[in-house]
């Protein structure tokens, strides 16, 4: 076996050295949210987009807008606002162009999908009704689908936690990728929940892959939904129907942690600002609560090779290599049906928005936590 897994590392690192690398230009096109004209002051920038036109669309959940920002930085127009009525939102997460004159945007806390101009004429508000309990929509970026579906995950609990097994692992849990059309949820494709772990001190608990456990990974194009996990290579697509579309394959191979990654780890999971993001190491809980879950829970044997996705407009497959305590990261540029095209390096605390055939859209933060909308060149 360790043999084997030499030979995949060895594989890998020449596959790899053969890979073209990408880089961001050395200053962005367009910047908003660090200037001091109108609009420029951004609350929690949960998406943003380019238009058909080069402008910029940033989707502010703090604000309840959406503000359209001119290649100049400067602020063209509000739509949206706070509110139940048409038009209005109560914690938009995420949008997607659907005409080049018409975005999409879903407001996950109203519970509804809303498609209107970008003179703020509303054309379509669509509720999506799900049960909160066992279904939420999709966390982190990802888009609704261009034609209005909403992905959804569902955990599907198969056995109560009082007869897991004696361990605290629990591994016949499942997850279901769906869709959601406003009027049924649609299952396209099921995944094996990968193993979790309970650590409890008295009443209190927290329930988590183990560190270095794999996790699932997926992201939404405009009409496909891809899957794959933290730990593999092969990424597989589904279009709303659930039927297979194609395939990426990017570039790893397994190795065990070190002393250092799990230093690493431990530092990330302690980290009092960090977010819920479980395969980077970080879970909102208290001091105690993540001192116990280091001291009891089993620990993976692999590194994960992967920890965030993106399918661009074009179906090429933008995949986050695993990383910790650096401030950059390396992204793979995956073909779809093919392999890694090329690698390319962006800060580590930095968001990717979105991947044009010549730009990057990125949110980053300045020094006082502040979000920042930034286009940059991408120079290949």
């Amino acid at each position: 076996m360790a043999w084997a897994l030499l030979i995949l590392a060895i594989a890998a690192l020449d596959a790899s050295a053969q890979v073209p690398e990408w880089r961001l230009g050395s200053s962005p096109a367009v910047s908003v949210g660090d200037g001091a004209g109108e609009g420029q002051e951004l609350f929690d920038v949960r998406d943003a987009t380019r238009l058909p036109d080069g402008s910029l669309a940033v989707l502010d959940a703090g604000s309840d807008e959406v503000r359209i920002f001119s290649r100049d930085g400067r602020l063209r127009k509000t739509l949206g606002g706070t509110g139940e009525g048409p038009g209005e939102f109560q914690g938009p997460t995420s949008m997607r162009v659907i005409a080049p004159d018409a975005l999409l945007v879903y407001d996950r806390a109203g519970g509804r999908m809303t498609a209107f101009t970008l003179d703020g004429d509303v054309l379509e508000t669509r509720r999506l009704l799900y049960d909160i309990s066992s279904s939420v929509p999709v966390q982190g970026h990802p888009r609704p689908m261009a034609s209005g579906l909403m992905p959804i995950v569902r955990i599907d609990i198969q056995i109560f936690t009082a007869v897991r097994r004696p361990d605290g692992l629990h591994e016949k849990d499942s997850l279901v990728f769906m869709v959601h059309d406003g009027e049924e949820v649609r299952p396209i494709a099921r995944r094996p929940m990968h193993a979790r772990y309970t650590a409890k001190d008295g009443q209190n608990g927290v329930t988590m892959a183990p560190p270095f456990g794999e996790e699932p990974i997926w992201a939404v194009g405009p009409s496909e939904f891809v899957t794959g996990t933290s730990h593999g290579v092969d990424f597989r697509g589904f279009d709303s129907k659930g039927s297979p579309t194609t395939s990426w394959t990017a570039l790893g191979a397994p190795r065990k942690p070190t002393r250092g990654d799990w230093a690493a780890f431990e530092d990330a999971y302690r980290d009092e600002g960090s977010t819920d993001v479980r395969i980077r190491g970080r879970v909102m809980s208290s001091g105690r609560a993540r001192d116990f879950f280091l001291e009891q829970a089993p620990r993976g044997d692999r590194v994960p090779l992967f920890d965030t996705a993106y399918l661009s407009d074009d179906r090429t497959l933008w995949l986050r290599e695993y990383v910790l305590g650096s401030s950059t990261a390396t992204w793979q540029v995956v073909a779809p049906g093919g392999t890694t095209i090329a690698r390319i390096e962006m800060p580590a605390d930095a968001t990717l928005f979105e991947a044009g055939s010549d730009y990057v859209l990125l949110r980053e933060r300045d020094e006082l936590d502040v979000p920042i909308v930034r286009e940059y060149p991408l120079i290949k």
